[in-house]
């Protein structure tokens, strides 16, 4: 019995229908994966190490062109017809994981097992494989990882990631030294030759690349003793403080036991004695690397005679001069400034059509360019801002005549900003500092009322709770301070008017006293007085005036004037590369 009636083919003519199983690849797959876990039809083995692996020669042909060649070849065969083949270029675990690959589709990679797996990947020819090894070091390259990663990129050929890479290392190499120095120890010499020869490395301190140099001559002594000559030379030792000439270099051994490198020393000791710090000298051997990360004040913003301002500028501690530096995205004024993991941020404020702004902008120093990050939740101006605990905080202020008591806090990596507990009281223009990287102090500040007020509270970012804190003891018939200026040392707080009165408040008893009034000293104009902290010194701008007080030395001392008003201005200590300091204003 037909289907088909031949007798009226134009009448009962049907078509082919096609059927297509979806899965059809994955149950083929999972079939042979099968087969080779109960060693079925395996017609290869493979020694690797002290392991042996079956497999089928038409997947491994099919995965890797390396195997189709190897199999087309003339394989060596036992008495049971199975190719022996011995693989040397990667380990067992990592050949486990490419075998389960190439049944599966599928291999989970990580830290430790990427360098196999690539070992693999490259000679079988199995692009893919090395793309995903590729894609997994791209993501995860950090200061701990980075060397090992541009000594894989070179190795295979990922160009694009070894130029990231190098960049990285180039940028973090601080962080690099701390987190992977026992990597750094194992380079060869040219590839230290080629960092500490690199003028834009970023460094802090000299000091840092001098220790390098010594910590790699002497992880092997006896084979890289005769290099250190020739790495010395690439240390700018006129760049490293005296006293760390005197007490460090000058008692190294391996200094003092090579004349070449005596006479180095020699050489730096006269010029850091006879022109120190000279750091606008023609002189190379004196002049920083363009990389030196270096201590500068940075004012942003304000106000002049013509409106908001947008402009930046830069005070260069070590050398008391200004530069120019790119301005904020748009004028800006009565904003915030904070620094975050090496980055500032400016936050709020209001701009030439009088509107509060909610946007934040982040300045990068290594690159010298500003980026716009997520805004605020509220738009405010006359804000306060704080980083404590990896976090940036922004408190108070107002918004369109509406004094904020709520608090948002700031995730770098997630790049959101969230609310977490609100003030005790509504305040703005307040004065922020913080104890141990965990309590944050709000401290005086303006009412409702546009009323200076004495308010002292305190926010726990580990518990997400305000307390309460005795008031700044202003006496009942002083005026409470206007502009109080505010420094943390230890677990102690530090607030001062500036021409009357100091008081210290010792954060583990919740006790204020009175202090010697070491920081009495009057700026020019109180109205545009903005300051920023650093390593015990306190920086003061008043209009035109500008003064910073040396904590440890107890002393006044005046600086250059900045080159703007800095009216309704924010300022905050930060470290830039040098290379981008040579504009003077």
């Amino acid at each position: 019995m037909a289907l088909c009636n031949n007798h009226d083919n134009s009448q009962n003519h049907h078509e082919c229908m096609e059927f297509t199983e979806d899965d059809h690849g994955s149950h083929l797959l999972t079939k042979l994966r099968a087969q080779r876990a109960d060693e079925k039809y395996c017609d290869m083995v493979l020694h690797v190490e002290d392991k042996v692996f079956k497999a089928h020669r038409n997947v491994l042909a099919a995965y890797s062109p390396y195997f189709d060649t190897m199999c087309n070849s003339g394989l060596e065969e036992d008495k049971r017809n199975m190719a022996l083949a011995t693989v040397e270029c990667t380990s067992a675990e990592a050949m486990e994981l490419i075998l389960d690959y190439m049944y599966t589709g599928k291999i989970c990679i990580n830290a430790d097992n990427v360098e196999s797996i690539l070992r693999g990947a490259d000679p079988f020819l199995m692009s893919t494989l090395k793309d995903y090894c590729h894609k997994f070091l791209w993501q995860n390259l950090d200061a701990s990882n980075c060397l090992v990663v541009r000594n894989l990129a070179d190795l295979y050929r990922f160009d694009k990631l070894h130029q990231r890479a190098t960049q990285f290392i180039r940028n973090q190499f601080m962080q690099v030294l701390k987190h992977s120095m026992e990597d750094f120890v194992r380079l060869s010499f040219n590839d230290v030759l080629e960092w500490i020869t690199d003028d834009k490395i970023r460094v802090e301190k000299e000091e840092s690349i001098s220790e390098m140099v010594v910590k790699w001559v002497r992880f092997d002594l006896d084979n890289r003793r005769d290099k250190f000559p020739r790495l010395l030379v690439h240390v700018r030792l006129a760049q490293l403080e005296r006293e760390y000439l005197i007490t460090v270099v000058e008692k190294e051994v391996l200094v003092t036991d090579n004349k070449e490198c005596a006479k180095q020393l020699a050489e730096a000791m006269h010029q850091t004695d006879t022109t120190r710090r000279s750091y606008c000298s023609d002189s190379p051997v004196l002049k920083p690397r363009k990389g030196r990360l270096t201590d500068v004040v940075v004012i942003t913003g304000g106000v002049s005679e013509n409106g908001p301002l947008a402009e930046c500028y830069g005070y260069i501690v070590n050398e008391n001069r200004w530069t120019s530096l790119p301005g904020l995205p748009s004028e800006l004024r009565f904003h915030a400034v904070a620094t975050l993991h090496g980055f500032m941020y400016a936050a709020g404020g209001s701009d030439s059509n009088r509107d509060v702004s909610n946007h934040v902008h982040s300045y990068d120093p290594i690159t010298n360019s500003w980026s716009k990050v997520a805004p605020l939740q509220t738009p405010r101006e006359y804000l306060s801002l704080v980083s404590c605990n990896g976090h940036l905080y922004a408190f108070g202020g107002i918004r369109w005549d509406r004094l904020q008591q709520s608090v948002e806090r700031y995730d770098s990596d997630t790049n959101k900003w969230a609310y977490v507990s609100p003030m005790l009281s509504k305040r703005y223009a307040m004065q922020v500092t913080t104890v141990a990287d965990r309590y944050i102090y709000a401290i005086a500040g303006r009412d409702s009322f546009r009323r200076s007020v004495p308010t002292v509270e305190r926010y726990d970012t580990y518990t997400n709770e305000w307390t309460t804190i005795p008031s700044i003891p202003i006496a009942a018939e002083e005026r409470p301070w206007e502009f109080p200026v505010v420094e943390s040392y230890q677990h102690k707080i530090y607030v001062t008017d500036l021409s009357s009165k100091v008081y210290c408040l010792d954060t583990k008893r919740n006790v204020w006293t009175e202090e010697k009034n070491r920081l009495g000293h009057q700026v020019t104009d109180i109205s545009c007085l903005q300051y920023c902290t650093s390593d015990r010194n306190v920086f003061l701008f008043g209009g035109w005036d500008a003064c910073v007080f040396n904590q440890k030395l107890k002393m006044w001392s005046s600086i250059a004037p900045p080159p703007a008003s800095t009216l309704a201005s924010a300022c905050c200590v930060l470290q830039v590369p040098y290379e981008f300091l040579s504009n003077e204003v």
